[in-house]
């Protein structure tokens, strides 16, 4: 199916009745992006303004398929697989989700789903923009939320856990177009590797994006390290095999 194909009825479902009063249309291209590298349009310096998150609480949004998806991204045990399919059609809808993504405590989603979604070449250049991001990178030092060393240790208590790792993106849609495919492939294979595209326009443009993270398939010296130590011991000894032949076999006459 396409786009055109969803009745505004589905759409309604998927969104509610509408958005927060006061929200606003990010710039194209995420946080404070002023250049065109990521698709977005240029901005002059001085007409550019601080960029300020948009991410809505779960409880402050109408009823429908977004509300749940954003109240289950801010549980504490929130999903590694996002299907908003035919859900986001326009850009601050696009930009709460993707706000609400870069604000978890830990990145937990691998697979986004945004199909018959009508996102634009506006809308493809904010994804790439995220999907360009490292989510292992620590995040930016809040000046305000600052506290004592006290605090920090609290914080800090507990095992580390690591960010997930987005490997799976669905944006099949008839309003994106091959300069916005583009603009979202480049960006895509910025961050891991091994990356694959799949129902391809023409054979060239993806719009199904496909990777998988540094730490998949290491390197010998990487899995090495990796292993218990009594394991890389026996490795270094030859790996516990038995040298020379087999005994005691009969001799073919």
């Amino acid at each position: 199916p396409t786009s055109s194909s969803w009745s505004s009825a589905k759409v309604e479902a998927c969104q509610g009745r509408g958005l927060p009063d006061g929200a606003r249309t990010p710039p194209v291209g995420g946080r404070g992006r002023t250049d065109d590298t990521a698709g977005g349009s240029t901005m002059a310096a001085e007409d550019a303004e601080p960029y300020m998150s948009i991410a809505p609480r779960w409880g402050d949004l109408p009823d429908g398929r977004f509300k749940d998806v954003i109240r289950e991204l801010q549980s504490e045990k929130p999903p590694f697989v996002v299907n908003l399919d035919a859900c986001v059609h326009d850009l601050t809808t696009l930009q709460m989700l993707l706000d609400v993504l870069r604000e978890q405590e830990v990145y937990s989603v691998t697979t986004l789903s945004l199909r018959y979604c009508a996102l634009k070449d506006d809308g493809a250049a904010m994804l790439a923009t995220f999907v360009g991001e490292d989510r292992g990178a620590p995040p930016p030092v809040d000046a305000e939320g600052e506290g004592g060393d006290d605090e920090s240790e609290e914080e800090d208590e507990g095992p580390d856990v690591p960010p997930a790792f987005l490997e799976n993106l669905y944006v099949s849609s008839d309003t994106i177009t091959e300069k916005g495919l583009t603009t979202l492939k480049d960006a895509w294979e910025t961050q891991g590797q091994l990356w694959a595209g799949g129902n391809k326009r023409d054979g060239v443009h993806p719009s199904t994006f496909r990777r998988k993270p540094l730490s998949y398939n290491p390197t010998p010296e990487e899995r090495m390290a990796m292993l218990p130590k009594f394991v890389q011991e026996a490795e270094a000894a030859g790996g516990g095999k038995k040298k020379g032949g087999k005994k005691g076999g009969k001799k073919k006459k």
